[in-house]
C-alpha cells in the first residue's frame, strides 16, 4: 500500500513540475552581461518636443532596486541595449522590443548579446497616454528587454499588455528575481 501511493506522489510530482515551469513569465537564455543592462539611447530619444529621455529613465527607475543581479549601465558598446523612439503604420502598437545576437535578430528563447526597445509616439499620441501611462509603456517594454514575458495568468503585471498606469508588480518583481536571482 505504501509503494502504491509513494508511486502515485512521484507521478504527481513529475506532472505538476514541468508544468509549473511551463507557466513561468519569463523566456530562457541569458543576456551578454547578465542581468545587468548596459544601454544608451538614440539619438530618436530627443526628436520629439515629448520628454523621452525623462520617460525611458523613470522606466530604468521602476526596475532598479528589486534585484541585486539586476542593474543598469549607460554606456555606448557594440552589445549595449538601445532605446527608441518612433512612429508605426500599425495601429495601436505602443512598443515592442527586439531580441539580438550580434547583427541578427535572436529568438526569445535564445542568448542575446542586444536588444532594441521602442516605444511608437504617434500611437501613444493618438491614445492620448498621459506621461504615467508613457512610462508604464517603457517599463513594459524594458521588462521584455530583461527577458520578462506576457505574463499568462489573471494577475496584476505591468507585462500585461495595453495601456495602463503601473510599475512593476510583486508579481513582476517575483518574475525577475526568478530569472535573474535575489
Amino acid at each position: 500500500m505504501k509503494r502504491k501511493f509513494a508511486s502515485l506522489g512521484i507521478a504527481t510530482l513529475l506532472l505538476i513540475v514541468p508544468i509549473q515551469s511551463a507557466l513561468a513569465d519569463y523566456w530562457q537564455g541569458g543576456k551578454t552581461w547578465g542581468g545587468t543592462t548596459v544601454y544608451e539611447f538614440d539619438s530618436s530619444v530627443y526628436n520629439y518636443s515629448y520628454d523621452y529621455e525623462n520617460v525611458y529613465n523613470q522606466a530604468i527607475r521602476n526596475w532598479e532596486g528589486i534585484s541585486s543581479k539586476v542593474s543598469f549601465v549607460s554606456r555606448s558598446h557594440e552589445n549595449s541595449d538601445k532605446y527608441y523612439v518612433g512612429e508605426t503604420s500599425v495601429q495601436g502598437l505602443l512598443g515592442r522590443m527586439d531580441p539580438y545576437n550580434g547583427s541578427r535578430m535572436a529568438s526569445i528563447n535564445s542568448s542575446w548579446s542586444s536588444t532594441k526597445v521602442h516605444v511608437f509616439h504617434n500611437n501613444m499620441d493618438a491614445f492620448n497616454m498621459s506621461e504615467a501611462e508613457r512610462i508604464s509603456n517603457a517599463t513594459h517594454e524594458i521588462g521584455h528587454s530583461l527577458k520578462l514575458a506576457h505574463p499568462v495568468g489573471n494577475v496584476t503585471s505591468v507585462m500585461k499588455q495595453g495601456i495602463q498606469s503601473r510599475g512593476p508588480s510583486s508579481y513582476d518583481q517575483t518574475e525577475l528575481k526568478n530569472k535573474w536571482g535575489q
